[in-house]
């Protein structure tokens, strides 16, 4: 499993700023700024309300199931990789390239699972069968609910407006059924963009082209995201 911790980040700083330059001053302004930017980048992440003193990329399986457990502050997270990949190319190492990419995606996938409402039904990645049953009770009254109508427009004898009432309600059930394929094929191809972050040990071609993929079943990503996947992948 691909892990990056903070207090490792700020040894590799150390390192890289030592590789970048033997002046003592210029070394020391190095690291300073290479420590406050990988402070900010793990400040933007936070899970059940703590600050992360590590990242490790998480299997596909479980971004759903805990995504309402992640808090991020995209803006600043969004403003720090565009930072790393203008300003600070001295600092560029292939730890920092997949950190930066991993909660990138990892932050929209998150949202996005959360929008769409696939993870309605996890709690601090844990299932909940209230909420199961509450969704249930909630199908079983509505249709009820649709039966009763039909039932009594019949006994009214006003067939016409039953039938019309039932091509109405299939109608709404297929335009329903097409919302909801459509955010499965966009659920579906976020996280396998974020399956091709899995480790270090990657292709940046792969991940630009889940992206791409994801990208036109509807997903959106952001722009830092973008331009930092495409300078890895024609390097």
């Amino acid at each position: 499993m691909t892990v990056v911790s903070l207090n490792g980040a700020l040894g590799l700083v150390r390192q890289l700023a030592k590789q970048a330059t033997s002046d003592e001053e210029q070394l020391d302004d190095y690291q300073s700024e290479g420590a406050e930017w990988i402070r900010s980048v793990f400040y933007c992440v936070s899970r059940n309300g703590e600050a992360v003193e590590s990242w490790s990329s998480i299997s596909e399986n479980s971004v759903v199931q805990t995504a309402d457990s992640y808090r991020y502050f995209v803006v600043e997270l969004k403003n720090a990789t565009a930072q790393y990949v203008n300003q600070m190319q001295w600092l560029h190492c292939p730890a920092f390239n997949w950190l930066l990419a991993n909660l990138l995606v990892h932050a929209e996938v998150s949202a996005t699972s959360v929008a769409l409402g696939f993870s309605d039904r996890w709690i601090g990645g844990k299932f909940s069968w209230k909420i199961l049953l509450a969704q249930a009770a909630g199908v079983v009254v509505a249709w009820s609910i649709w039966l009763a109508v039909v039932v009594a427009l019949l006994i009214f004898e006003l067939p016409w407006l039953a039938a019309g009432w039932i091509v109405l309600t299939i109608l709404s059930q297929f335009v329903s059924w097409r919302k909801k394929r459509r955010r499965l094929a966009i659920m579906t191809s976020m996280l396998a963009a974020y399956g091709s972050l899995d480790s270090m040990a990657l292709s940046w071609t792969i991940v630009w082209d889940a992206l791409r993929k994801s990208r036109d079943d509807g997903a959106v990503w952001p722009p830092e995201l973008y331009q930092h996947v495409e300078r890895l992948k024609v390097a």
